[in-house]
């Protein structure tokens, strides 16, 4: 049950740090100056903004570190209970 709780765990951590890598490089891109350049003027300052406060993030939490597991892997109860309902199924056993 645990090795199914932290695969899934580490599957949603790996996305969540996946989409935050690409909307860094995205809105830090000439692209997205290019598409905003006609736009009003408080939108380029948010966009760099956002992209100064998520980069430094996701390098300080490097959530793909395995000391997170360690020490701070978070618990999810729900996603817990779903892969322990799983295992009881699969071995035909009764919850306590």
């Amino acid at each position: 049950m645990r090795a199914l709780y932290f695969a899934d765990l580490t599957s949603l951590l790996t996305v969540q740090k996946q989409w935050i890598t690409g909307l860094s490089f995205f809105f830090s891109s000439g692209a997205v100056a290019t598409l905003v350049a006609k736009g009003p003027a408080w939108i380029p300052i948010v966009l760099s903004s956002l992209v100064a406060m998520i980069t430094p993030w996701a390098i300080a939490v490097n959530l793909d570190a395995s000391e997170l597991a360690e020490t701070d892997a978070p618990y999810d109860p729900v996603r817990i209970a779903r892969w322990q309902d799983h295992v009881f199924l699969q071995y035909h056993l009764v919850s306590a």
